[in-house]
């Protein structure tokens, strides 16, 4: 049982508890108990609204995230595809100073 839940139920056992053992008229009994009831759905009524308050708190967060996480997903593939680029273009680089000797493009340089 959860804590909301064991409260409202130790107030519903607390509310009998007083109509059976108050010594009051009935009319005083009920505005009593209506009291109770109003209280508690007041009460009821701002555990939901901050529920739902927490609840879209938690969505815009996640979404926040999410669109912080596609925006670095994006910069580094525009990072990856302009590395590629700058590969590919020194390779044709390389290629166009070797000229018909495309075999060495890819030894690697000793020094010597």
């Amino acid at each position: 049982m959860n804590r909301w839940s064991a409260t409202l139920l130790g107030g519903l056992i607390g509310a009998i508890l007083a109509l059976l053992l108050a010594p009051s008229s009935g009319e005083e009994t009920r505005r009593r108990l209506r009291a109770n009831v109003d209280g508690w759905q007041d009460r009821t009524q701002d555990r939901i609204r901050q529920g739902r308050m927490r609840v879209t708190e938690l969505v815009q967060s996640g979404q926040d995230a999410l669109e912080s996480v596609a925006k670095r997903t994006q910069e580094v593939g525009e990072r990856s595809r302009q590395a590629v680029r700058q590969a590919g273009q020194a390779a044709q680089e390389r290629l166009a100073e070797l000229g018909e000797k495309p075999e060495q493009a890819v030894q690697p340089d000793t020094g010597s």
